[in-house]
């Protein structure tokens, strides 16, 4: 709860200027695979702007926002983007997890 204060907090002193600099570092395309243990959701990264992920980028979720909110954190470290730039960029990345039998995806960056 802190940490979260503190990131917030952090994200009113950034420049216009910052936060455009890193919006470069956004990767366009992201490949996902995932499946659903019991009650809960799994996520796998595998490619990230069509290069495949070296290592394993794994995250989970008990509802399907909560992957989602997850899924766009771990993309955002996988591109080095500032815990206090994050804000700025929301959830740019959705999956649908509503078909039950889609279990992997391909998501694009969503544009405003």
């Amino acid at each position: 709860m802190l940490h979260d204060s503190i990131v917030k907090l952090q994200s009113y002193f950034v420049g216009a200027d910052e936060v455009a600099a890193y919006r470069s570092m956004v990767p366009r395309t992201v490949s996902v695979k995932w499946r659903r243990d019991d009650d809960v959701y799994i996520a796998f990264l595998e490619r990230v702007d069509e290069k495949s992920i070296e290592g394993l980028l794994i995250t989970e979720g008990k509802t399907a926002d909560e992957l989602n909110y997850n899924l766009n954190q771990l993309i955002y470290i996988n591109s080095k983007i500032p815990e206090r730039i994050r804000p700025y960029y929301g959830n740019m990345f959705r999956l649908d997890i509503g078909a039950k039998t889609a279990k992997t995806g391909k998501l694009v960056l969503a544009r405003a």
